[in-house]
């Protein structure tokens, strides 16, 4: 969660990510950057990988279709989550 909570306040800010959010799914928390359509997401994935080389798009409505709000994170159900 420390790790994922430092990329939300300083990664996000440094390279521009626009509204960072924490997710738990599937016993991992993840840092997620929420954009409206894909051609953002796009402009955002240039961004996010000077930071994670490994970040990449997924479409929130299939990765987590279960929600609950947390407080300091979001979580995805597992009976939902692909």
């Amino acid at each position: 969660m420390k790790e994922t909570q430092h990329e939300q306040t300083y990664i996000a800010k440094k390279y521009s990510l626009p509204n960072p959010r924490v997710y738990f799914r599937n016993n991992f928390f993840v840092s997620v950057s929420v954009v409206k359509n894909r051609q953002e997401a796009e402009a955002v994935l240039v961004r996010a990988r000077k930071a994670r080389h490994d970040a990449y798009i997924v479409s929130l409505s299939t990765w987590c279709r279960n929600l609950e709000n947390k407080g300091k994170y979001l979580q995805c159900s597992l009976a939902e989550a692909q």
